[in-house]
Parts: C-alpha cells; sequence; structure tokens
C-alpha cells in the first residue's frame, strides 16, 4: 500500500511538470505568432548610385535655371537701360527742335517723353533731365524788352509758349524741390512768365527783377530770397508760398494774394500793392516803406516790427493783426480799420496819420518826426 502511494505520488509530480512544460511552449509559440515587421533590406549598390544620380540631375536643373533667369533678367535691364538711354536722346533731340512749322509741338513732346524717363529711371536721369528742362525755359521763355510783340503778349494774357508751360509744369512734378534757377547763370531777369503754373517749381534765390509774372500760380511754392525788384505781379496766387528774404522792391503787385504766406524779413520799399490780401501772412520785420497798400487786406496778420514809415494804408483792413514795435511814422493809416489790432511798442510820429475818432492806445512811442 505505502508503494502504491509512493507510485501515485510519482506520477503526479511528472504530470505536474508536463504541464508546466507545455505551458511554457504554449507561451513561447504565442509570442512567436506575433507579427513583427521585417528589417529592411539592405539597398544594393547600383540603387544607390540611382538616387545620387537623381538627385545631382534635380540639382544641376536648378542651378541651370537659376543662371537662365539671371541672364534672362540682365538681359532685359540692359535692354531697358538702352531703350531709355535712346528715348532720352531723342527727347534732348525733339527739345532742342527749331522746325520752323512745328517746333512749339515738337519741343512740347519732348519734354513730356523726358518725364517718362524720368519716372522709369529717376536715380539715373533726374538730375541730368531737370537742367535740360531749366535750361530750355531760360532760353526758351521771352524777354521783356518793349517790343510790339512782348507787349501784345502781356496785354492779351498769353504768356509763353506751351512747350515752355509744359517743361514748367514737369519741373514742379519730377524735380523734387530743386533750386534750378538759383545760379546767376539761370538768370530769368525781365523774362514773361505770365499766367503760368508755376506750383512746384523751386525758385529760391532765383533772378527775377523786371519780370513779369501777372497771373501766375505759385501757390504753396519755394520762393525765398528771390529777386523781384521791379517785377510785375498783378494777380498773383502766392497762398500758403514761402517767401521769406524775397526783395519786391518797386514791384507792382496789385490785387495779389498773399494770404497765409511765410514772407518774413521780405522787402517791399516803394511796392505798389493796392488792393492786395495779406490775411494771417507771416510778416515779421518786412519792410513796407512808402510802399502803397490802399484798400489792402491784412488782417491776422502777423507785422511784428514791421516798417510803415511813410506808407499809404489808406482803408487798410488791420483787424486783429499784431503789429507790436511796427515803425508807422508818416505811415496815412486814414480810414484804416485796426479793431483788434495789437500796437504795443509800436513807434509813430507828428506825421501819423489816424483813423478819424481813434484814440491812440497806451504803449505806443511818438518819436520826433523826420525832415527831409
Amino acid at each position: 500500500m505505502i508503494c502504491r502511494m509512493v507510485s501515485q505520488r510519482r506520477i503526479v509530480g511528472h504530470a505536474s511538470r508536463r504541464y508546466r512544460r507545455s505551458s511554457l511552449a504554449a507561451r513561447e509559440r504565442r509570442v512567436a505568432s506575433v507579427s513583427v515587421p521585417p528589417l529592411p533590406l539592405r539597398r544594393s549598390r547600383q540603387e544607390v548610385v540611382l538616387a545620387y544620380a537623381t538627385a545631382l540631375g534635380v540639382l544641376i536643373s536648378l542651378v541651370v535655371g537659376g543662371v537662365s533667369a539671371i541672364t534672362g533678367y540682365l538681359t532685359h535691364t540692359q535692354q531697358v537701360q538702352a531703350q531709355l538711354s535712346s528715348e532720352f536722346t531723342v527727347a534732348i533731340t525733339e527739345i532742342g527742335s527749331s522746325d520752323p512749322n512745328s517746333a512749339v509741338e515738337i519741343r512740347l513732346g519732348g519734354v513730356y517723353s523726358l518725364e517718362r524717363v524720368v519716372d522709369a529711371a529717376p536715380d539715373q536721369y533726374r538730375i541730368s533731365s531737370c537742367d535740360v528742362l531749366a535750361g530750355m525755359v531760360q532760353h526758351r521763355l521771352p524777354k521783356i524788352d518793349g517790343t510790339a510783340s512782348t507787349a501784345t503778349a502781356i496785354t492779351t494774357g498769353n504768356g509763353p509758349d506751351s512747350d515752355v508751360r509744359g517743361a514748367l509744369r514737369v519741373i514742379g512734378r519730377v524735380c523734387e524741390g530743386q533750386p534750378l534757377f538759383a545760379r546767376p547763370s539761370a538768370s530769368l531777369n525781365t523774362r514773361l512768365l505770365a499766367f503760368t503754373d508755376l506750383r512746384g517749381v523751386n525758385f529760391s534765390s532765383a533772378l527775377l527783377n523786371g519780370s513779369d509774372l501777372t497771373g501766375c500760380n505759385i501757390s504753396g511754392s519755394q520762393f525765398n530770397d528771390v529777386m523781384l525788384e521791379g517785377s510785375t505781379m498783378q494777380f498773383v496766387d502766392a497762398t500758403y508760398a514761402d517767401l521769406t528774404g524775397d526783395y519786391f522792391n518797386k514791384a507792382k503787385a496789385t490785387s495779389a494774394h498773399f494770404d497765409q504766406a511765410k514772407a518774413s524779413s521780405t522787402n517791399w520799399e516803394t511796392a505798389d500793392l493796392t488792393y492786395s490780401t495779406f490775411k494771417n501772412t507771416l510778416l515779421k520785420g518786412a519792410d513796407f516803406k512808402d510802399a502803397k497798400l490802399y484798400w489792402a487786406q491784412m488782417q491776422g496778420a502777423d507785422l511784428e516790427g514791421a516798417i510803415f514809415t511813410g506808407a499809404d494804408l489808406r482803408i487798410a483792413n488791420l483787424r486783429g493783426a499784431r503789429l507790436e514795435g511796427a515803425q508807422l511814422q508818416g505811415a496815412d493809416l486814414s480810414q484804416a480799420f485796426l479793431d483788434g489790432a495789437e500796437l504795443e511798442g509800436a513807434t509813430y510820429d507828428s506825421k501819423t496819420v489816424w483813423p478819424l475818432g481813434f484814440s491812440i492806445p497806451p504803449g505806443l512811442t511818438e518819436v520826433p518826426a523826420v525832415t527831409q
């Protein structure tokens, strides 16, 4: 019986070991059955060489395409430059035309062709083109010499020919405020500029003595330090213009408009400014000695330190004007409007004529009259 029990235990032990071995084998089979991606196969030498060759071909194509693009761009640029150079030459030739039948039209076409060239290549052609146009203006503007043709042009209001007008308009548009007439060699003395649009043209330091600017429009323009002695400026529109330091001695500027202009340190000595307007104009230190300002409109003007010695200011409107420190000796202010004018520090003498019923306010200084 004991032997049978031992025998049974051995059988159970063997069975247990077989079961564990079978379980382990089953787990191993399950692990082995899980799909594992195969390792990439090693490429052959031919495939590697082919891949490199393809990449090199793409690179060469890109380089060739880039070189072709650059070459095309350079070729196009050269063609454009050649075309602009040709157009510039043609324009200069047209501007110098003296064809008796169609010279004005040809020159005007050359002026606008030159403008197109400057618009296309401003850095290359602006300065030279503006010099050409300024030279044309100086050469083509008619001189005021007292002849019948000049007198006819002034009285009829024709002014310069259309080619010169066109040149001045183009200068105003493309020359970026270059002071083209500042040199003595570019003098415009005794020239006929009547009824011309001069907006945008820089006339700084120009010589315009004795010139006729009747009806010209210089609104907002650079017109400072200009010599205009004896010039004619009737009906000129100079609103908002910079007139600082201009010399208007003996000028005839009746019915002209200088409203809101900058005109400090200007000289208007003996100028005829009848019916002209200076509303809210900056006129500090301006010299109006012996000037004719009959019925002038100067309300709100800054006339601090201005000189009005011997000036005709009859019926002038000086309402709200700043006249501190102004010199009013010998000035005729009869019937002038001085409401709200600031006169502190102004000087006058026994020859000064005040409006009827005007009470001289405190702060003014009477000085001895100068006998001539």
